[in-house]
């Protein structure tokens, strides 16, 4: 069972505006197309990168599957049309568990290791575009129009204009950041 704790407006609005800009003129979504996030699979083996297997491991607090959110993205990763994006809530929502019952508080630090996380999917990236073997299940999910040759191409297009694990990290899995300034001590 998870609780959740609502922090009064004044002090949620205090954190929404110190994430950089005021929450009218922010824009989470970068143009990650929604299809591409849960149809990628994990760089090393044939599992979806958004399993709740792979999810933990950055300690990303999990949902259950619901209407607005039919393949369980975790808490603070939201849709809009096509596109997925990260609110406020990915790094500002913490979850206490005791005794068997998770409390889940918003407004606070999440411990979610954000730049992990991040290398993971351009890890993911680069080895489906660099295996046919991965690609091929992509495509077919991902669908499109036209014959195959025509939907790969599209495919290899829309994931090298994502990133192309052009940013993939070899850093391990990192403290999470407890600080807005970034000072992790």
């Amino acid at each position: 069972m998870v609780h959740t704790l609502r922090l009064a407006l004044p002090f949620a609005l205090l954190l929404a505006t110190s994430c950089g800009r005021p929450p009218a003129l922010r824009d989470p979504y970068d143009e990650t197309p929604y299809a591409m996030l849960v149809h990628l699979e994990q760089a090393d083996r044939a599992a979806p990168l958004v399993a709740a297997e792979h999810l933990t491991r950055y300690r990303s607090l999990l949902r259950h599957a619901t209407p607005h959110n039919p393949d369980a993205l975790p808490v603070g990763f939201d849709r809009r049309g096509d596109d997925v994006g990260l609110t406020c809530a990915a790094c500002h929502t913490g979850q206490i568990n005791y005794q068997g019952t998770a409390v889940r508080i918003d407004g606070a630090p999440a411990m979610i290791d954000m730049i992990g996380f991040f290398g993971a999917v351009w890890t993911s990236i680069a080895a489906t575009l660099a295996d046919e073997a991965k690609l091929a299940p992509y495509v077919a999910a991902v669908g499109g129009r036209g014959a195959e040759a025509e939907r790969t191409a599209a495919a290899r297009a829309s994931l090298a204009g994502t990133g192309g694990g052009s940013r993939a990290t070899s850093r391990p899995n990192g403290r999470p950041r407890r600080r807005a300034s970034g000072d992790s001590t």
